[in-house]
């Protein structure tokens, strides 16, 4: 009963990992949309992103702690590095901004790196009971 509970939990956070990931690009793609049907497409692409993690479960889950890790660190880097009006640089507003296009490159690029760093790093060997 506990190894289904944790095979279970496992899975769960495998859905949850990818449907962060599909949140995060899905807000991003129709961010400044005022259309009423946004929620719910943004919902759709949580969800798409759990069930799509849940199927190519080792790509998924690299490729969405790549980009989920990547933004984190370039968001993190770019208010240490601009201070308190960076809020103003994520705020809806519909425009490509210079600074928001250099956020987002960066985003691309250091998601790009950290999901390669990944595929290409060695898988360990399964241990084997002698």
């Amino acid at each position: 009963c506990g190894a289904a509970a944790l095979f279970f939990v496992y899975k769960l956070g495998v859905f949850a990992l990818g449907a962060v990931g599909g949140l995060v690009i899905g807000i991003h793609v129709l961010q400044g949309r005022e259309e009423s049907w946004i929620v719910l497409a943004i919902i759709g692409c949580a969800v798409g992103g759990g069930l799509l993690a849940l199927l190519l479960e080792r790509f998924m889950l690299t490729l969405t702690t790549a980009v989920v890790g990547a933004w984190l660190a370039v968001t993190g880097l770019a208010f240490f590095i601009k201070g308190p009006q960076f809020a103003g640089a994520l705020a809806p507003q519909g425009e490509l901004t210079d600074e928001r296009l250099i956020l987002y490159g960066a985003w691309i690029l250091l998601a790009l790196l950290g999901a390669f760093a990944q595929f290409a790093a060695p898988r360990r060997p399964a241990k084997s009971e002698a």
